[in-house]
């Protein structure tokens, strides 16, 4: 049966459809195929832990510091922590406009500060002339710089350094001045960098000695961790306690990855269940 003019236009248009699929289609596989190449492939990757890092017991983190009491990122929440014993700490480190890390979480300011200003364009002693405001009031905690931190607190905790990047491109200057701030501390041993997926690629893929983690539990499903080339895959990686599911603990336990996965949202209520599963670092709100 002759096919018809109409028909012939129909099928011509679903060829060019279908070719236009598939070039996006073959450019990321290319792509991903690039990136195992020059990220070494697919393998396990082995990890050495030593210090706290590696201890049989339990790993307790406290994020942000105890901030039930204090505002978070605070001196007094990290002395807080400090006195109740905490093993470890989150931080959240943002890079200031004339080039100085400080700890701060969101994007905004008016929670944390009680003023609407732009982030981006403070300097650093521009930032430290707000009080940090806990619960809706202004206390008499000022915005912690990394340095000062590191004087006070580094003896004390494993840390970790959520970095947030918002907005800010320059991955290698960012990189190189957070492992020049760990070497210069000597925080080799006791410090994890984590943060958003390509800023935490590239840190791993440049500076492989120092510990890395996928920051972000959003980002990724834990078990496409896998396909992460290796010389790009973070050495640890998060996961929310209420994503934990029986398969995904068998499969972290069959990959030898339960040791390097941080459970985040632990309280009271699901604490112990966590350590019964095989989780050894916790991160508590």
């Amino acid at each position: 049966m002759k096919m018809s003019d109409k028909d012939e236009l129909t099928n011509r248009k679903l060829q060019i459809i279908a070719t236009a699929m598939l070039i996006p289609l073959a450019l990321v596989l290319l792509l991903f195929g690039v990136a195992v190449v020059v990220g070494g492939g697919l393998g396990a990757k082995r990890v050495g832990l030593s210090g706290a890092l590696h201890s049989s017991k339990p790993l307790i983190m406290a994020h942000r510091g105890v901030w039930s009491d204090y505002p978070q990122n605070s001196w007094a929440a990290f002395n807080a922590a400090r006195n109740a014993g905490f093993d470890a700490v989150e931080i959240d480190v943002k890079r200031s406009a004339d080039g100085h890390f400080y700890l701060f979480h969101d994007r905004e300011s008016s929670k944390l500060l009680g003023v609407d200003i732009n982030l981006k364009t403070q300097r650093l002693q521009e930032l430290q002339r707000f009080s940090l405001h806990h619960k809706g009031r202004a206390t008499n905690q000022r915005i912690l710089s990394l340095e000062d931190f590191a004087a006070e607190f580094a003896d004390d905790f494993v840390v970790y350094l959520d970095i947030k990047r918002h907005g800010y491109n320059d991955l290698q200057r960012l990189g190189t001045e957070i492992a020049g701030f760990i070497e210069h501390h000597d925080l080799q041993q006791q410090a994890i960098v984590g943060g958003d997926f390509l800023f935490i690629a590239w840190f791993e893929y440049r500076f492989p000695e120092l510990y890395t983690s996928l920051g972000s539990p959003g980002d990724f499903r834990a078990q496409a961790y896998r396909w992460i080339p290796t010389r790009f895959r973070p050495d640890f990686m998060i996961v929310r306690s209420d994503e934990i599911t029986p398969g995904l603990i068998r499969w972290l336990h069959a990959s030898e990855l339960i040791d390097r996965c941080i459970v985040y949202g632990v309280n009271a209520s699901n604490r112990e269940q966590a350590v019964q599963w095989g989780f050894s670092k916790l991160l508590i709100d």
